[in-house]
């Protein structure tokens, strides 16, 4: 059951991670350390939690796609 969440703010993006895998529960914490106080990770169910990534995170933050 997935939970819905409350934004208050403009989102930029979201990024879903499923805790069930190691890697993505290292890549969750690096990438919330890196935009603290510009993200919030919400939780949708034991499994699975999206980092919420504000809209101004765009003009503060650079990103590098792979």
């Amino acid at each position: 059951m997935l939970r819905e969440a409350k934004i208050d703010r403009e989102v930029s993006h979201m990024v879903a991670y499923d805790l069930r895998d190691d890697d993505a529960v290292q890549s969750l914490h690096a990438e919330r350390a890196r935009l603290q106080g510009l993200s919030d990770i919400e939780a949708m169910d034991k499994d699975h939690f999206v980092l919420v990534v504000y809209a101004e995170v765009t003009s503060e933050v650079s990103y590098e796609h792979e």
